[in-house]
């Protein structure tokens, strides 16, 4: 495992734009809705990443990028992901409290290599009810998501959620109708430094069309 004392850090790709995304990119629900029939599993990131500019990389599926004998990121997974990558997409991944050391040591292992996957990182989000996290990890800004734990500066809340630090909505519902959907993309907008945010539906059965949906809105309302 990667020390974290190595002062060589991550820089994140900047977000210049508002942008929508979901968490993770493979939902049963999807399959037909979203995906060819005939696509291979293995061609739907790049799928995904031609619809929407970013990934949000769930904790079970990057912990499955680890190499068993040292929780180090497998250099060559890493290589299959950036095949799918262009130069427009960014990688977000996401921790709970519990897998945080694991994430930020993996992450230090990665800036001391040369491996481009990691000009394309754009920020970590952690779910947290216990400690608060620090605002960076290994170099890369913080989502801070929670029920009761906030940071100082922006914060955005739907329901129960609280989301503090780096600029991500953490959507586990969307409204109903468009006009309530635009409200919502608005006031975001709004909230944000800049207006350049991320917009994370993390609601496994929200169907695509209505993501795909609130993607448009977005590109309508000059977002």
């Amino acid at each position: 495992m990667a020390s974290t004392a190595n002062t060589q850090t991550l820089i994140p790709m900047p977000l210049n734009r508002l942008a929508v995304t979901t968490l993770g990119w493979q939902h049963e629900k999807w399959q037909e809705a979203f995906y060819p029939a005939d696509l291979p599993e293995d061609w739907q990131l790049d799928y995904f990443l031609n619809v929407f500019s970013l990934a949000v990389v769930p904790q079970s599926v990057w912990l499955a990028w680890l190499q068993p004998d040292n929780l180090d990121l497998d250099e060559a997974r890493l290589d299959e992901i950036f095949a799918s990558l262009n130069a427009q997409n960014g990688l977000i991944f996401v921790a709970d409290e519990s897998q945080v050391a694991i994430l930020e040591s993996a992450l230090y292992a990665l800036a001391q290599t040369k491996h481009p996957i990691k000009n394309q990182l754009i920020a970590v989000v952690i779910l947290a009810e216990q400690l608060r996290p620090s605002l960076e990890l290994c170099g890369l800004p913080v989502c801070l998501v929670s029920k009761q734990l906030q940071f100082s500066g922006w914060s955005w809340q739907q329901g129960e959620w609280y989301c503090s630090g780096f600029p991500l909505a953490w959507l586990s519902q969307l409204p109903g109708n468009d006009r309530l959907l635009s409200q919502q993309i608005k006031q975001f907008a709004q909230s944000v430094p800049n207006g350049n945010g991320i917009l994370c539906v993390v609601d496994p059965e929200a169907p695509i069309n209505r993501v795909q949906n609130m993607k448009t809105l977005c590109e309508l309302l000059g977002y």
